[in-house]
């Protein structure tokens, strides 16, 4: 039985992943912020077909001290991991939004508290024969830029900020320059990470939307169950093994931005990260 974690996997293409998971039998530790909605998601998916198994953790990423006190946890629950998605993300509305630890929402949920988790259970990883990470990015990356400064401070970020638009390429960007540099310092260690581009998914991320706009908008979404099959073909096909580090759409390797290609800003982020971090 193959051990699998989804951070976001209450709803949307997490949940969606987490049901193909559990239908093929495996084991799969479900992460979200929302204790109720969890629950109500892990009931679901116990009662699906398979002979798998969903068991829920809530826990918001953006508050790493509770993602560093949740590993102990969850190396009992899976001290080997198989499949790793990286899977949540927020869109945090009309204005820069900032956690009770003082760090812009977005930034802290999708790209700082899964690199902390990830650090964390690197060893975890390196148990399995064949680990996967496979995080949730988006073409929206095209949109953002780097700004550090602007991980703990408005007054640092563009148009003039946030311009949430930006935000949220900056924390997607972000995703890609993780997984490129997390596949090249980690070349040897005999995981593969990749990225992918889902689509534009009808999921919670646009719960801040005008009703009326959001129903609009709804029509021409991609159903969740049909993007998650870019994270089970990430995590699960053998030909993936030797795309290291890519991003994907479509299951094939997709154009990114030359922000996300720069070797040096990928380098760059995961310095400030690691300092981040540690003053946390």
């Amino acid at each position: 039985m193959k051990n699998v974690i989804i951070t976001g996997g209450s709803s949307g293409i997490g949940f969606a992943a987490a049901q193909h998971f559990c239908n093929k039998g495996y084991r799969v530790l479900v992460i979200a912020r929302n204790p109720e909605k969890l629950q109500q998601a892990v009931a679901s998916l116990n009662q699906s077909e398979g002979s798998g198994e969903a068991i829920a953790l809530a826990l918001d990423l953006s508050d790493f001290t509770q993602v560093r006190a949740a590993i102990g946890e969850i190396q009992q629950l899976m001290p080997s991991i198989d499949i790793l998605a990286l899977n949540a993300g927020l869109f945090s509305g009309r204005s820069y939004a900032m956690t009770h630890g003082g760090y812009e929402s977005m930034i802290a949920t999708t790209h700082l508290g899964h690199f902390e988790l990830t650090r964390l259970l690197l060893e975890n990883l390196k148990q399995s024969q064949d680990p996967r990470i496979v995080v949730t990015a988006s073409d929206a990356h095209w949109a953002g830029g780097i700004e550090p400064a602007s991980f703990t401070h408005p007054k640092y970020a563009k148009l003039p900020y946030f311009g949430v638009i930006w935000g949220y390429g900056q924390s997607k960007l972000a995703n890609i320059l993780f997984t490129r540099e997390f596949a090249k310092r980690y070349a040897d260690s005999g995981i593969t990470i990749t990225c992918f581009h889902p689509g534009i998914v009808n999921t919670g991320l646009g719960r801040d939307l005008n009703q009326r706009v959001a129903d609009f908008i709804s029509q021409f979404l991609l159903a969740p169950a049909k993007a998650a099959e870019a994270i089970v073909y990430l995590a699960e096909d053998p030909a993936v093994k030797a795309l290291n580090g890519k991003y994907f759409y479509k299951n094939k390797p997709h154009r990114c931005s030359k922000k996300a290609r720069s070797r040096q800003l990928a380098e760059e982020l995961w310095q400030e990260t690691e300092k981040y971090l540690a003053s946390a």
